[in-house]
């Protein structure tokens, strides 16, 4: 599978988060949200580059796992949003360090200078993704939050353009108005809704 087409799979991430917050947190998913999540979706995967299905269909359990943890993340937050951001970011990375670094003698590769800077990149920009879904959820159902995931999908796509790893065209700037539209349309649905009493007003 290409990685264009593995990134595009990746984005039904949006359904995905609405499927687990009206199973597992028995959220209530308007229709509209629906839509919105699937317009999302596509607008993900057209900025992501779907080219074809894979030839073996067992490849597409690594876009579908990684959607199911993003959507699942997003779906653990909401029942955290009465904790601080700070412990939430930092018992997530504590996770990951213990479930990786069991592996890490049979995978280590001594890091260049450049890898350096990517790991720092990649600590950045994860942190502050991280940090705004916390405070999304904090802030609104994950039902909610979910048609929105795909919003910072143009930034990562400007950060590769800038770098020369990435090209924006007609099919790009398709899938940008979508995922646009989908943002602008979800804060317009919601803007009268009264935010939740229980959550302390920083979020």
């Amino acid at each position: 599978m290409s990685a264009h087409s593995l990134m595009a799979l990746f984005w039904v991430a949006p359904l995905v988060a609405l499927v687990l917050a009206r199973v597992f947190l028995r959220e209530e998913v308007e229709p509209w949200l629906w839509i919105a999540g699937a317009a999302a979706s596509a607008g993900g995967m057209l900025m992501g580059g779907f080219q074809q299905l894979p030839s073996e269909p067992g490849l597409l359990v690594y876009p579908l796992g990684m959607a199911l943890c993003v959507a699942g993340y997003v779906a653990m937050t909401r029942p955290l949003r009465h904790e601080g951001t700070r412990p939430n970011l930092f018992y997530s990375a504590l996770g990951v360090f213990l479930v990786l670094t069991p592996a890490m003698p049979m995978l280590w590769t001594a890091p260049t200078l450049p890898d350096l800077g990517v790991f720092v990149a990649v600590g950045v920009l994860g942190y502050g993704c991280l940090y705004m879904i916390d405070r999304a959820t904090a802030a609104a159902r994950v039902a909610i939050s979910a048609p929105v995931i795909a919003t910072h999908v143009p930034f990562s796509l400007v950060v590769g353009y800038v770098l020369g790893y990435g090209y924006i065209d007609r099919r790009v700037l398709v899938g940008l108005a979508i995922v646009a539209a989908v943002t602008v349309f979800v804060l317009l649905k919601t803007s009268g809704r009264a935010a939740d009493p229980t959550v302390s007003p920083t979020a």
